[in-house]
């Protein structure tokens, strides 16, 4: 597989957390001031011992940057001035909660590098930026759907505002991972029966019949109308009908306040 599939790859799979922060939503920010809603504006002013990684071939503009970063956030950071050093600015002393990367990184570009960061760094926040908005390596960020580039003149005033946020971002994803990673798996189901009780197993009509009921009310439930059921379902729609009658239920009509699913909270309407 050549280098560009495998970044395609690998980063398509990270776009959520590359680019969580669109470029029209960080200058929108920037231009409305206290116009911004509370919850932009979280309490970052206990927040301290801030990793940051910045990578960045231009060593005065790296040292300016990371000076500010010091100063005003007392953050920690590590400069590299090329892709090659990844594996030493990985101290043992500092994890990086923000990486900083500039997309014209020798000697494979800043693709790479942001890459192989979120491969090995779980959580991390990777920001992108660029010199100039023309050359071929923003424009493959941005065919990649990266919206975070920041422009590199505008960098250092951005990174003030954002890094504590995205800081404190990185480290709830690897809290919240943590936690999950923690959870027990499930117990196994004991016996329903001990060796001298009769087998509850049931004949299979009934399981059959059972099985249906519940497929079909969860479904409808979910759906809320039977042309759609029957779609997922893969039958046709009289056939569902049929087996809705032969079964004795009806649609199930909903109460309450709308299911919450994976992708968000739908309301559902009865055909």
């Amino acid at each position: 597989m050549s280098v560009r599939h495998h970044v395609a790859l690998t980063l398509d799979t990270t776009r959520g957390r590359i680019a969580s922060m669109a470029t029209g939503a960080d200058e929108t920010r920037a231009d409305q001031g206290s116009l911004i809603p509370d919850v932009a504006r979280a309490d970052t002013s206990g927040f301290r011992d801030i990793g940051v990684q910045l990578f960045d071939e231009d060593t005065k503009r790296a040292m300016k940057i990371s000076a500010q970063l010091r100063a005003r956030l007392h953050a920690s950071v590590v400069v590299c001035n090329s892709g090659r050093a990844i594996d030493a600015s990985q101290s043992p002393h500092m994890t990086a909660d923000v990486s900083v990367v500039a997309l014209e990184l020798p000697p494979c570009g800043g693709l790479i590098v942001a890459n192989d960061i979120l491969a090995s760094t779980p959580g991390a926040e990777v920001v992108l930026f660029s010199c100039d908005d023309r050359s071929p390596e923003s424009q493959a960020a941005r065919s990649l759907a990266l919206p975070r580039i920041i422009p590199a003149d505008r960098l250092e005033e951005w990174l003030i505002d954002a890094v504590p946020h995205l800081a404190n971002a990185a480290r709830a994803r690897r809290t919240l991972e943590a936690c999950l990673a923690a959870v027990p798996p499930p117990p196994a189901y004991s016996p329903m029966s001990r060796p001298d009780e009769p087998s509850r197993s049931l004949p299979l009509l009934e399981a059959e019949r059972r099985f249906r009921e519940q497929y079909l009310l969860s479904m409808l439930a979910e759906t809320g109308c039977r042309s759609e059921t029957a779609r997922r379902a893969g039958v046709p729609y009289r056939t569902l009908c049929q087996m809705i009658t032969k079964l004795g239920i009806g649609l199930p009509r909903r109460s309450g306040p709308p299911i919450r699913t994976g992708t968000g909270t739908r309301s559902r309407s009865r055909r």
